[in-house]
Order: C-alpha cells, then structure tokens, then sequence
C-alpha cells in the first residue's frame, strides 16, 4: 500500500506539473489556477479495490494532508497505517519520475467534471499503472482517481470533507 500511496501523490504532483508547462485550453487554465494556489489541504478518502487475485473488493478509508509540499496519507481501516512524503522524494519513486516527458496527459470536460487522463510511457511506470484519471467538479476540487493495471485490477480513490486552506499542525509530517 506505500506505493499506491506513492502512485497517488505522483500523480497529484503531476497533474500540477502537467499544467504548469503549457496545455493551453480553458480547462487547463482553470485547473491549474486552482491547483497552484493551493496551500494545504485535508480530504478524507475511500479506497476500493478490485483485484482477480481476491473475490471480493477490498475497501479502505482514510484522511490525507497536504502542507508545504508534504503529504501524510493515513489509513484508518481497516489496518492503521501511515505514509509521509518530505516532498522531495515520494517514498521510493524518484523525483525524475514526475518528468512530463513521461507521460501522456489528455484533458477532458463532461458537463459536470473535469477529467485528467495520465498514461505513463516508460516501462517501469506502466507496471505501477497503464492509466490513471483524475476527476475534479466543476470548482477545480479533486474528487476522485482511478487507477488501472495493466492485470485489469483497478483501485478507485473518492475524496470527501476536502478542505482548501486547512490549519494543519507540521508535526503530522514528522
């Protein structure tokens, strides 16, 4: 699970990244004015699971933080455990991973959501994920990742109670 954590906050990291360097529609204008202006940010979150190697989905919740670069991804059930990002390494992925060169990034609108549509295109990537999309609503807030394995097993995320400029205590990144 710490590097589905890890894949989760590369691919945030990328999505800021992605608009930070030039798509030039609407959409990507206004989501990469919301997401750069954000400075710390606390979202509970959903995890399912769908795997062939288990029969029944497999379901996790939890909160995450986001200060200063940092992340804290915290699982509360159904085991306790926790993942911290210092910012400039995402636990084992290297920081030349979120390189845009990387991936393909497509943008997209359905009326009610934006979507990000990220395929990794380096090998050792694509066995982490062959496709990744990132959902926002229609302020520019994530709602939710989906991620795809190349196996079929697919792992959806769904954020709730996001806050955008949280008070967050830095000694939960210790």
């Amino acid at each position: 699970m710490k590097r589905f954590s890890a894949v989760c906050i590369l691919l945030l990291t990328l999505c800021v990244a992605a608009f930070a360097q030039g798509q030039d529609d609407s959409l990507a204008r206004r989501l990469k004015a919301a997401v750069t202006q954000v400075t710390s940010l606390t979202a509970d979150f959903t995890q399912v699971r769908e795997s062939h190697m288990f029969s029944e989905k497999l379901v996790s919740n939890g909160k995450m933080w986001l200060y200063s670069g940092k992340v804290r991804w915290e699982y509360v059930n159904p085991v306790k455990r926790v993942s911290i990002s210092d910012g400039s390494r995402f636990l084992k992925i290297p920081e030349s991973d979120f390189g845009l060169n990387a991936y393909e990034v497509d943008s997209s609108m359905d009326g009610v959501r934006y979507m990000l549509e990220i395929k990794p295109l380096r090998r050792d990537m694509k066995a982490m994920f062959e496709v990744a999309f990132l959902s926002f609503d229609a302020s520019m807030g994530l709602k939710g990742v989906e991620l795809r394995q190349a196996s079929g097993d697919k792992t959806v995320l769904t954020f709730s109670h996001v806050k955008d400029g949280a008070e967050i205590d830095p000694s939960l990144f210790q």
